[in-house]
């Protein structure tokens, strides 16, 4: 399992209710142009697309794959490269494993994942802060390192922020 009936539920009322909720994928075109082409993918995954914009900004010579157990909740074919944006941090911790797991087992090439460090600015339903994982970057080291052959830092985003590279 990958998202509980009750968390999809709230999930989706966070984008229906806020517009600017799952809607930043296409801050990040520069380093994902820059990474797909440096490792020679040619086909992406968005892993919790949200509200797809980084598929609506792509260039078309990059086929984006949206997958989100809200918005797009067809299980993806694996592909190139796979992009994870401001995701992990709302997984529920119990299923952060199966997730991640998924998520290794849908990159073919390499992964780029931005995860925030700190609670977010919203708040779910039920009260909980809206990041149910706020953990140090060594946490999230440790969790791709067991998955990936190579997972690198890249030094690029807000200070609250661990953005990683993570080749299979």
């Amino acid at each position: 399992m990958l998202i509980s009936k009750k968390y999809r539920k709230m999930n989706a009322e966070m984008h229906e209710d806020l517009l600017g909720y799952g809607a930043n994928g296409w801050m990040w075109i520069g380093p994902i142009i820059h990474f797909m082409r440096m490792l020679s993918c040619k086909t992406l995954l968005d892993y919790g697309a949200g509200k797809a914009t980084l598929a609506a900004w792509m260039p078309k010579e990059y086929p984006v794959v949206n997958y989100d157990p809200v918005t797009f909740p067809d299980d993806p074919p694996a592909q190139d490269f796979v992009v994870c944006l401001d995701v992990l941090e709302h997984i529920e911790p119990e299923l952060l494993d199966n997730v991640l797991h998924h998520l290794h087992d849908k990159t073919k090439v390499a992964a780029f994942v931005v995860i925030s460090l700190r609670e977010a600015k919203k708040v779910l339903s039920d009260g909980r802060n809206a990041h149910l994982i706020v953990q140090p970057a060594q946490f999230w080291y440790d969790k791709f390192n067991t998955l990936f052959r190579k997972v690198e830092h890249v030094a690029i985003g807000r200070m609250d922020e661990l953005v990683l590279v993570a080749v299979r």
